[in-house]
């Protein structure tokens, strides 16, 4: 019997490129929680956690996003100033956008305020204002004030504290600056307040910024119904909005004029606490959480200050981040990643034109001539030009309604769909595609080729279609076969825990179980790699698809807290990347497949679940959005032997329990004589596997279930005992026929 460490040293000469380097490109992001809506000719520009978005109406009155641009941080907040947008970037403060093509948003830079205090943080920025090339960056402990008239180069030039200096930075939600406002050369800052209550006072206060570089307080204004939060300036009139009502205002020369107050705590109880607020013409709205409901918007007019009032709560089930309107249209960014369309109507209220599902659920990733095809369940499949993997941009969408597994083969797209069956599209013009064939069954979720055979796996195994005229002809079905992934190598399709021959006539013949519930698989040379979910990385030699031998397995109970769900995996080189749920992207050095090792984690916005690559690129589904990283791919020929062992150690035998046969390997750290032998619960040796002397190294054995005459033995306990240079260890293992 060859064991499996002779096997391993085999395939070790093959294992031996290397993956390195790996470095984040860009990102494509299909979703967000929107936080700020800025509307300027026609365009809509969104921020949210991943970064900065441009949208616009097209001929046909749909909402479509044109480009975006990750930001470093959280985006929070966004102005428009020129050419340029400025971002609120949570932690990472500062990041200016080029937005002169709104078609292909570009990343300019990223600036940080300096602390307020040695050993301090810069704070967290949650508002942004530009004018005249400024910018005024508020949140926590104050307003950074920035000179961006070189936006590639932005320099800090002054800091208006309003934290507690004295004894040190307040970690307060309380502590905060909310929005800026400018009439002329006068600044309105809405203050919410600070642990120093009397010494920093909640309100408004008033700026000279004539100087930006010697700002002055000339005024504050602290008889509010609210703790105002959120501003808005039209003509001569400023409103301030908090938590408990909305203030207006009338700009003078030198001073606020009060002039009404909106108090009906039946309708600021309906909304709750305003996220956002925008205002056109004599419409005023406030974006609010948190209310009778769950939220809402505040349709207010505003034509007569002296007599300001509701129009409507548009109440929702669940609440807004933020909301902007332009003319007679509005938008409201949902919190659970939507966006709302409103028209404003004659009578001046709000009605629902549209809902836009703006967030990605990609369930599938395919690459084809320098295009990345997304399989997006919220938006259909989204086809991408990544010849610029800095700056993809979307060429074509197909608007297949939940799509599942698209995978171009050989210039055709196919693609299954929840509801609308299987498609075959031909996409050798990648932003021109053309459906050229259909299936009703909308079972299928995985395709590969072969010949020109297709494969396509269902709930219940494969089907298999002739393509020799690009049109699907069927063959025939198997049950030997399937699932939503599958690797053809050498007549064997491979399929998530088992492998079938392929037969002269297209049928299937079934060869053998490998492990049990894989959540994705990748198959290199000899080696099956597959996830088990929060089981870890499991590693099988299948050099003899008949006869699969459990190699080992990698646990993410032990390297990390709390574990990962594996999703898929991919090997590159000698490195595999286990796609994680929780995490990101797990890599491990499987340069001995026997002994697997922790490199990194990769930690990416949401839950990685796929992936392809080409020879210098990988590309991750990453659930609301597409993760681009480069690397490294040499290769060495040098053969890379197996370390040696550090310790004697028996390993439990896999699987257990088993039916038919299962793998016992241990560890020897040097030359021994060795007797592996199988007892049953009566102690009476049923098989000896071994009994000779062994060199240092790695071994495995294989035991079918049979004694040493060659008969089956009976279902039941048994115990396998190993012993070297006197030393014993015996584990346990179960027999279920």
């Amino acid at each position: 019997m060859k064991t499996l460490g002779v096997i391993l040293a085999m395939a070790f000469a093959l294992l031996t490129s290397v993956v390195s380097a790996q470095e984040h490109v860009s990102s494509i992001h299909l979703g967000s929680r929107y936080e700020k809506i800025v509307e300027r000719n026609g365009y809509w520009y969104l921020v949210g956690q991943w970064g900065l978005e441009c949208w616009r109406f097209d001929e046909h009155k749909q909402f479509v996003k044109l480009s975006e641009v990750p930001t470093p941080g959280i985006a929070q907040w966004v102005a428009l100033e020129g050419n340029y947008a400025y971002v609120a970037d949570g932690w990472e403060g500062l990041t200016i956008v080029d937005v002169s093509n709104p078609h292909n948003l570009r990343f300019v830079s990223n600036f940080m305020p300096t602390p307020i205090s040695f050993g301090a943080l810069p704070g967290y920025f949650e508002h942004v204002a530009v004018k005249d090339h400024i910018v005024y960056l508020t949140g926590r402990y104050g307003i950074a004030v920035i000179d961006a008239t070189a936006p590639q180069t932005p320099v800090q030039i002054d800091r208006i504290y309003y934290a507690d200096t004295l004894y040190g930075v307040f970690m307060d939600e309380g502590n905060r600056v909310g929005m800026v406002v400018f009439h002329d050369s006068t600044m309105y800052v809405a203050y919410t307040g600070t642990p120093n209550w009397e010494k920093y006072p909640p309100g408004i206060y008033q700026y000279d910024i004539s100087d930006p570089r010697d700002i002055r307080l000339e005024r504050t204004y602290g008889d509010l119904p609210c703790a105002g939060k959120f501003l808005a300036i039209q003509d001569s009139a400023l409103f301030v909005a908090g938590i408990w009502a909305m203030k207006a205002f009338r700009i003078a020369s030198d001073s606020l004029i009060a002039k009404d107050s909106i108090t009906d705590m039946t309708m600021i109880t309906q909304l709750g606490d305003p996220e956002d607020i925008s205002l056109s013409g004599n419409t005023l709205l406030l974006a609010g959480t948190g209310g009778k409901t769950s939220g809402g918007i505040a349709n207010i007019n505003v034509a007569n200050l002296d007599s300001i009032y509701y129009v409507e709560i548009y109440e929702t089930p669940v609440h807004f981040n933020c909301a902007a309107i332009a003319d007679s249209t509005a938008i409201a960014g949902y919190f659970h990643y939507d966006l709302l369309l409103l028209d404003l109507m004659p009578d001046g209220t709000l009605d629902s034109t549209d809902f836009v599902k703006s967030a990605g659920n990609i369930q599938g990733l395919s690459l084809y001539a320098d295009h990345l095809f997304v399989g997006d369940l919220s938006n259909g499949v989204l086809i991408y030009d990544v010849t610029d993997r800095v700056y993809p941009s979307l060429v074509s969408r197909i608007p297949i309604k939940s799509p599942i597994s698209p995978t171009v083969l050989d210039g055709y797209l196919f693609v299954g769909s929840i509801g609308s069956g299987t498609m075959v599209y031909d996409v050798q013009s990648p932003a021109d595609p053309v459906l050229t064939d259909s299936l009703p069954d909308s079972k299928r979720s995985g395709f590969c080729k072969w010949g020109d055979l297709i494969f396509m796996g269902t709930n219940d195994g494969v089907d298999i279609f002739d393509f020799s005229t690009a049109k699907l002809r069927f063959v025939g079905f198997s049950t030997a076969g399937g699932g939503h992934e599958m690797i053809i190598r050498d007549s064997i399709l491979f399929s998530p825990g088992g492998a079938a021959k392929i037969n002269s006539d297209t049928t299937l013949t079934f060869l053998s179980r490998i492990g049990s519930t894989m959540t994705g698989f990748d198959l290199v040379d000899s080696f099956y790699f597959a996830s088990r979910g929060y089981f870890g990385l499991h590693i099988f030699n299948v050099a003899n698809p008949s006869i699969p031998l459990y190699v080992t397995r990698w646990d993410t109970f032990t390297y990390a807290n709390p574990p990962g769900d594996g999703r898929d995996v991919r090997v590159l080189g000698t490195t595999a990347l286990l796609l994680d749920g929780d995490w990101g992207i797990t890599e491990i050095d499987v340069a001995n497949p026997l002994q697997p090792q922790f490199i990194k984690r990769i930690t990416t916005p949401s839950s990685a679940n796929g992936m392809c690559y080409d020879d210098r690129y990988f590309y991750v589904a990453d659930f609301l959005g597409v993760e681009i990283f480069s690397y490294d791919f040499s290769t060495d020929t040098e053969v890379v032997d197996p370390p040696l062992p550090r310790s004697f150690t028996l390993y439990q035998n896999y699987p257990n329990p088993f039916n038919s046969q299962t793998v016992i390997a241990y560890d020897l750290p040097k030359p021994s004589d060795v007797d592996l032998s199988i007892f049953n619960s009566l102690g009476q040796r049923v098989k000896t596997l071994r009994v000779d002397a062994q060199t240092e190294g790695i071994h495995s054995y294989n035991w079918d279930g049979t004694s040493n005459s060659g008969k089956e033995v009976a279902s039941g306990i048994y115990f396998y005992r190993l012993s070297a240079n006197n030393i014993n260890s015996t584990k346990k293992m179960i027999l279920l026929r």
